[in-house]
């Protein structure tokens, strides 16, 4: 942790100050890493969250259940005074990254106006989410689930941000659907993709 990532005023001893630290135990307790990015001494909407739901008992209780958590204070100075946001390319604060035991991002999530317990609840779904959606996943032979099947955990790792998940899901289902969902999504993506360059090179 640099001189500009400083311990957040978090007291709970559920949360952690350091990344390879949090990482560790995440591995060695089989549990998802949780990195609250937050800039508490310039940011209004990172001094919220700290303050009214990640130091709450409602919310650390419920979530180190099933995720190791730590906290990292951004300097206002942005990625250069902070490697680890640099390092995973966080733009905005507050976010809090989950990533699996090995560092690799599963996904992100913002500020949501929701109570502790809300947000908790928010967490634990996503976990139930990608466990569920990474054991299909990790299977060789995606081609044996249904097109149904597939739409099915398509859409909940789409919305729950699971983007690695989400095409390998998405590459299946254009071989297994003979209906209209993935060409569909296909279609969509192709299109955000063409009006994306058209702005871009018109600019």
């Amino acid at each position: 942790m640099s001189a500009k990532e400083e311990l957040l005023p978090i007291r709970h001893e559920k949360w952690l100050d350091d990344f390879e630290e949090g990482l560790a135990r995440a591995k060695e307790e089989q549990k998802l890493l949780i990195v609250a990015f937050l800039g508490t001494s310039w940011c209004p909407w990172s001094e919220k969250i700290e303050g009214e739901v990640l130091n709450e008992y409602d919310f650390v209780s419920r979530v180190s259940r099933d995720y190791v958590m730590v906290s990292i204070n951004v300097a206002e100075e942005g990625k250069k005074c902070s490697p680890l946001r640099g390092r995973f390319d966080v733009e905005e604060l507050p976010t809090l990254m989950i990533t699996d035991g090995e560092g690799k991002e599963v996904t992100r999530v913002g500020f949501l106006p929701k109570t502790p317990k809300e947000f908790a609840r928010h967490l634990t779904q996503i976990k139930r989410d990608y466990i569920e959606v990474r054991q299909v996943v990790q299977r060789e032979d995606l081609t044996i689930f249904s097109a149904k099947e597939l739409e099915r955990l398509y859409l909940k790792a789409k919305n729950q941000g699971f983007d690695a998940l989400k095409d390998k899901l998405f590459l299946a289902g254009l071989q297994v659907d003979k209906g209209l969902f993935f060409l569909l999504e296909q279609y969509r993506h192709l299109s955000m993709m063409v009006e994306f360059e058209t702005y871009f090179l018109h600019d």
